[in-house]
């Protein structure tokens, strides 16, 4: 692993790859807890629009299955995490998200184009310049492919100090493709937006 790679890449990019950050046995057993918790959680998440027909979604995983209690300690995530954030990093929340294969899109469900907490990874950085205060990390349990619902990335974007325009042309994007395994690390300032499965 290549960790002066990776921390270029976010300074340029504002995202990285890590290829092979989960094994093999540990995405067949991440998948299954996914599976378990989006299956109860269903009719409540139903019920509050958070999961629909495109879209099975779970907000603060951590503790909701004992396979979450340390999944985030992965050894070549955090020593990315914390070379940039430091190693007073602390996570802030976590979730699942799967675009289900139906072709469509929620408005308004991170498939429009947008920043994570714009307050304090993009604001207070307006006409200044872009100092990285929040990390994303994307968990690939299948491969990530533009014809699964991949994310689209603008790379470089999170130098611009601004928050997108939701309707934004995607022209500038890039849609990201990683095997199984893989933990795509993007600054949360990037622009992005969610994929569709087709």
């Amino acid at each position: 692993m290549n960790v002066d790679k990776n921390f270029q890449e976010l300074e340029r990019d504002g995202y990285t790859i890590l290829p092979d950050a989960l094994s093999s046995q540990e995405v067949v057993a991440t998948r299954q807890a996914v599976e378990e918790f989006l299956d109860t959680e269903e009719t409540v998440a139903r019920g509050t629009g958070t999961q629909t027909d495109n879209l099975r979604n779970a907000h603060a995983i951590v503790g909701k299955h004992p396979h979450f209690y340390e999944f985030f300690l992965n050894s070549p995530v955090m020593r990315v995490v914390r070379g940039v954030l430091g190693e007073d990093a602390r996570m802030y929340d976590a979730n699942v998200r799967v675009p289900m294969p139906t072709g469509n899109r929620d408005a308004k469900k991170g498939f429009q184009v947008h920043v994570d907490r714009e307050d304090y990874a993009v604001l207070p950085f307006v006409k200044g310049q872009h100092f990285p205060m929040a990390l994303n990390v994307v968990w690939c349990l299948v491969d990530f492919t533009k014809e699964n619902g991949s994310t689209l990335l603008w790379p470089g974007s999170h130098h611009s100090c601004q928050v997108p325009d939701p309707d934004a042309d995607a022209s500038d994007a890039i849609q990201v493709e990683a095997p199984a395994g893989s933990a795509i690390v993007w600054d949360a300032a990037i622009w992005h937006q969610g994929g569709i499965n087709f």
